[in-house]
C-alpha cells in the first residue's frame, strides 16, 4: 500500500441548460426561420450537443493551456500533468525527448484520457470527474473545466447574436432603400399622370399603381418587422454581455 501512488477523484455537476425550442419569437416567420437556420440563434441546443462540446478537444485544449500558464498549483509544486513522468521526472513534459515537443499535445492528451463527462438520463445535469495524483489538480481541473465550458458557450453566443444583429441591420438597410425608390417612382408617376380618367385605355395604368401601392405596404410592412426583430436581438446581445 506504501508503494502505490495515492488517485484522487475530482468531481463537479452543472445543469445544462439544454433544449431544441426557440426560445425567442421575432416578428416575421421568414425572418425568424432564416436567422435561426442561418445562426442557431434562439434554437437552444441538445444535451448531446452540450455534451459533445465538454468532451471536445478544443476543450481540453484551452484546459491545458491554462494549465500550463500556470505550471505550479498553489502549494508551489508543478502540476503532475506537466511532469515528465510523476512522481521521478519533474521536468516540463515534452521538453526533453525530441520526438515530444509538443507540450501542449501532450498535456491536452492526458487531460482527455483521465476527464469523465458524465450525464443523467433525461436530466440536465450533468457530472465532471478528474482522477489526479494531486487532490488540489484533480479540484483545479474539474473547476477549469466547468469556468472554459462557461466562457465558451458565451463566447459563442454574442458571435452569433452580433453576426445576426449586423444582418438584420443590412437588411434594413437595403429594404429602405427599396422603400424610397419605390415612393419617390410612384410620385412621380402621378404627378406626370395628374387625374386619370377610367376606360378600356386606363385601366392597366389604374392595375400598375394598384400593385404598386401594394409592394409599397409590403415593404412597410416587412421595415416594421425588421425593425422589431433588430430591437429584440439588440435586448439579447445587451443581456449576453
Amino acid at each position: 500500500a506504501n508503494s502505490l501512488i495515492p488517485t484522487y477523484k475530482g468531481e463537479g455537476t452543472m445543469i445544462i441548460a439544454a433544449n431544441n425550442d426557440n426560445r425567442y419569437s421575432i416578428a416575421g416567420s421568414d425572418i425568424n426561420n432564416l436567422l435561426s437556420a442561418t445562426y442557431g440563434l434562439g434554437m437552444g441546443s441538445s444535451m448531446a450537443n452540450e455534451l459533445a462540446v465538454m468532451r471536445s478537444r478544443r476543450l481540453a485544449e484551452s484546459i491545458a493551456e491554462r494549465v500550463i500558464n500556470l505550471d505550479k498549483m498553489e502549494i508551489g509544486s508543478r502540476y503532475p500533468l506537466l511532469w515528465t513522468q510523476f512522481p521521478d521526472d519533474s521536468t516540463l513534459v515534452g521538453t526533453m525527448d525530441p520526438s515530444n515537443t509538443n507540450t501542449h499535445e501532450i498535456v491536452t492528451d492526458r487531460i482527455r484520457s483521465s476527464l469523465n463527462i458524465l450525464a443523467g438520463d433525461g436530466s440536465s445535469l450533468v457530472t465532471i470527474q478528474f482522477d489526479s495524483p494531486s487532490e488540489i489538480e484533480a479540484r483545479d481541473i474539474v473547476n477549469f473545466t466547468i469556468d472554459n465550458y462557461v466562457e465558451y458557450s458565451t463566447e459563442q453566443n454574442r458571435i452569433s447574436a452580433s453576426s445576426a444583429l449586423e444582418f438584420l441591420e443590412r437588411e434594413l438597410t437595403t429594404v429602405t432603400t427599396d422603400l424610397e425608390l419605390s415612393e419617390d417612382r410612384l410620385k412621380q408617376y402621378m404627378n406626370e399622370s395628374g387625374v386619370i380618367r377610367i376606360d378600356q385605355q386606363t385601366s392597366g395604368v389604374i392595375q400598375r399603381i394598384v400593385t404598386l401601392e401594394t409592394q409599397k405596404q409590403e415593404l412597410r410592412v416587412n421595415r416594421v418587422s425588421i425593425d422589431t426583430a433588430v430591437q429584440q436581438y439588440q435586448n439579447q446581445l445587451n443581456t449576453i454581455k
